[in-house]
């Protein structure tokens, strides 16, 4: 397998540019605009209805998704869990910092994260894609949505599972998701960042303010990263 090489800024611009007329976003957009997290239940339910709505939307949809047991699932574990994961994003993203949940057996970040994860891809007609869309919109700082497409061209293009001695199975279960997958696309963010940086003479941060608005449109650079992967896959 080839080295991926540190992606510069400009690699990120013209990929976005390109795939600006077939990336389907007006219902994100809408589904983020209307998604309101205060913690009580009846908020809980009625964003499951909305989330359920955009995943219908979403091309990998094979089934209709049992919603009362998402919710349950969504209130068990996903909220409860929140706390840790609220204020973490993917180009800074603190795998390893420690929280205190033993009534979860979770002692760090990133077990929240793999936790929620898997217990979301283990409703009916969930799955990994839309485990991952799930947790991106109620957390869009952090989490990276995925789509078959790119799950075959990080296991049959890039072979990132045999950089790390994975099966292909293993890659994007909760634990290869979180500790491989995301570290992984951390560190061509941060590639991108430091590079845009250094051509604009700005500090870190006036860098990654700007880079969210790249293209035009304001987002998170988790999902800025989702379009340039959406892309390249579809090029």
């Amino acid at each position: 397998m080839e080295k991926e090489s540190a992606m510069h800024w400009k690699v990120l611009e013209k990929e976005i540019i390109n795939s600006a007329q077939g990336y389907k976003d007006s219902c994100y957009f809408k589904a983020l605009e209307q998604l309101k997290w205060d913690g009580s239940k009846q908020t809980i339910s009625r964003n499951i209805g909305i989330l359920c709505e955009f995943i219908e939307k979403c091309e990998s949809q094979t089934g209709r998704i049992d919603k009362q047991k998402l919710l349950d699932v969504w209130l068990e574990i996903v909220e409860p869990l929140a706390d840790c994961v609220e204020d973490v994003c993917l180009e800074r993203h603190g795998m390893l910092k420690a929280v205190d949940r033993k009534e979860y057996g979770i002692q760090c970040v990133g077990q929240a994260i793999q936790r929620m994860y898997d217990e979301l891809q283990g409703v009916p007609f969930i799955g990994r894609t839309e485990a991952s869309r799930l947790l991106h919109l109620r957390f869009p700082k952090l989490f990276l949505m995925i789509d078959e497409q790119t799950i075959k061209y990080w296991l049959y293009d890039v072979r990132l599972h045999r950089l790390f001695g994975m099966r292909e199975s293993e890659l994007f279960d909760g634990y290869g998701y979180t500790f491989i997958y995301l570290p992984f696309i951390k560190s061509h963010a941060v590639d991108a960042i430091m590079s845009y940086a250094s051509d604009k003479a700005l500090a870190i941060n006036e860098a990654i303010a700007q880079l969210k608005n790249l293209g035009g449109k304001t987002r998170s650079i988790a999902r800025l990263m989702d379009e340039y992967y959406y892309a390249i896959t579809r090029g």
